[in-house]
């Protein structure tokens, strides 16, 4: 399989009217789109050709294999997983053990109790500025 060669995009200079702005907003959004389409399609391949090499090279009583470009091995690692969330919780309270969850707030959840005038020590709001591009 030959790599993909990718285009270098010329430096960035504004279009001078704000229409043309909104219309290479447009054409750049479609344009990845369908490169995201083939990234994706790339990715699933990789994960066909990785179940493949864990489902085969056990059989073959082999941790890894080599090619002309690269070498595949099979890694076995941890990975925690919660079994009893409640369990969890009264120990990580119970020892002040925060650092076992990761800091970040469920938005539906900040977002329904502000809807519903309820209000949560230590959260502000931040108005994050975006764009929206859409087809006319």
């Amino acid at each position: 399989m030959k790599p993909l060669k990718l285009p270098e995009l010329p430096a960035f200079t504004p279009p001078k009217e704000l229409g043309a702005v909104a219309d290479e907003l447009f054409q750049l959004k479609e344009q990845r789109s369908r490169v995201q389409k083939l990234a994706d399609l790339i990715e699933e391949r990789e994960k066909a050709l990785k179940a493949y090499v864990i489902e085969t090279l056990p059989k073959s009583k082999s941790t890894g294999v080599s090619g002309q470009l690269a070498t595949v091995t099979i890694v076995t690692k941890d990975i925690p997983t919660a079994k009893d969330w409640d369990k969890i919780y009264a120990f990580i309270l119970k020892t002040k053990s925060f650092d076992l969850l990761q800091r970040r707030l469920a938005e539906g959840s900040v977002k329904e109790r502000w809807e519903n005038d309820e209000a949560i020590p230590g959260v502000e709001h931040f108005n994050a500025v975006t764009v929206s591009v859409t087809k006319v």
